[in-house]
């Protein structure tokens, strides 16, 4: 009897989500569970970003927000949504509910571990609805250009740098008060720690908005990760967003669009705008 009001509550959820979704683009995230970890680090500093994103480029006005945290250890550094993150703890407590929505913020569901295994980084990246959770190795070499204009972030003395990465143009602003090599999601390669940073198009900003020393333990989600390569992955995300209705029936979710007939419904795409364009 609870299966089935589960799956009846499932599918309600289902239906009202596609149609939000036709409406607005969001392509939400099932909750997970974050109650069994792996320790791979402690952090020395603690930094977080307000990040400003346009998740849809056909309107630029439209944006939706987040908090990045980074956290620094002695060997590795992680990451990650502080929304997506709120969420999923929120789930974990209530996991015996009968139904946990999804999370719809429009913002990237990553994870970032730099220097993790030792002399790689690995990436955590979610997919729509009930889709994999990917695991891939990344390179991420970015040719800084260091240029010398300065400017004052959260007191400290930053300096400025560009560099193309992945089919965007990024301006940096470092600071080597903090002599750590690291930033916000991919970006590192500095002699300082990134303080803020923007594409061209202003389609993505992060900015420091608080740093503090302090010890907490780094954790690894012990997730059903699928291996892939970065190529792959990207592929099937896009390819999610591109034709919604194939992947929700490819994951075994059945749904409809009220006021959609089918074929209709097979057409619908979301918008998708990515951190990286290669």
């Amino acid at each position: 009897m609870k299966t089935k009001f589960t799956n009846q509550i499932f599918f309600i959820f289902i239906v009202i989500f596609f149609q939000v979704s036709t409406l607005t683009g969001l392509m939400g995230n099932p909750p997970t569970f974050i109650d069994e970890y792996k320790i791979i680090d402690s952090t020395r500093f603690m930094v977080r970003y307000s990040f400003e994103i346009v998740p849809d480029t056909a309107k630029p006005d439209d944006i939706d927000s987040d908090i990045q945290i980074l956290e620094i250890g002695h060997q590795t550094s992680k990451s990650y949504s502080y929304g997506l993150y709120k969420h999923d703890s929120i789930a974990t407590a209530n996991k015996h509910a009968d139904a946990v929505p999804g999370f719809r913020g429009r913002v990237p569901p990553v994870e970032v571990f730099k220097n993790f295994p030792i002399g790689k980084n690995s990436i955590v990246h979610k997919s729509p609805l009930s889709g994999p959770i990917f695991l891939y190795e990344d390179e991420l070499d970015i040719q800084w250009q260091i240029l010398p204009e300065r400017k004052q972030i959260s007191g400290y003395s930053c300096q400025k740098a560009i560099a193309d990465f992945r089919g965007r143009t990024w301006e940096a602003w470092f600071t080597n008060e903090i002599p750590v090599s690291d930033g916000p999601w991919k970006f590192q390669g500095l002699p300082g720690l990134i303080l803020e940073v923007t594409d061209s198009q202003n389609h993505f900003r992060f900015i420091c908005v608080g740093l503090s020393r302090e010890k907490v333990p780094i954790k690894k989600w012990k997730w059903n990760y699928e291996k892939t390569t970065r190529e792959k992955a990207n592929e099937y995300l896009i390819r999610c967003h591109e034709r919604v209705y194939e992947c929700a029936q490819n994951l075994g979710v059945s749904i409809r669009i009220p006021g959609r007939t089918l074929e209709e419904a097979k057409k619908i795409s979301t918008p998708y705008n990515p951190l990286e364009l290669e």
